[in-house]
């Protein structure tokens, strides 16, 4: 016979032995898998919130259409299963969107990056000016600089 035959017969045989009681050989763990938590419009609404992401990059970020959040939102859906679990790891960790940057807004750095190089070539020396330039489309980018 070969080795793997004689390997799987050791197993179930151990296996066996085991659940007859006649030699507790093998480990046992026993584990709880916590319910999923059903979210409503408020409680998904603050996640999203402190996050800091728009609709937009939350639904980018959960694997979503943006129509789904919204609906999230207003009440009139709710988070899968997977999408619950997610929020529940939001809840839990703020920095886990930190941790695990699924979104990252290129655009949004290259804009500034452009912003401020321009800045530079018109010799600007109050940056707030740049600042007010930005200010409607990266207003939360700018906050955390400030």
């Amino acid at each position: 016979m070969s080795d793997l035959y004689n390997s799987i017969m050791a197993g179930l045989n151990e296996a066996v032995e085991d659940a007859k009681g006649t030699g507790k050989r093998l480990n046992r763990r026993i584990v709880t898998v916590i319910p999923v938590k059903e979210y409503n419009a408020d409680e998904i609404k603050k996640i999203r919130k402190n996050t800091g992401f728009s609709q937009k990059v939350f639904a980018d970020y959960m694997g979503v259409s943006v129509k789904t959040v919204e609906a999230w939102e207003a009440g009139t859906n709710h988070p899968s299963g997977t999408a619950s679990r997610i929020l529940s790891m939001m809840e839990m960790d703020l920095k886990l969107v930190d941790d695990f940057p699924f979104v990252q807004s290129v655009d949004d750095i290259d804009h500034i990056r452009d912003g401020l190089k321009q800045a530079e070539n018109e010799d600007v020396k109050d940056f707030n000016v740049v600042g007010e330039r930005l200010e409607k489309k990266y207003q939360n980018i700018c906050k955390k600089n400030d």
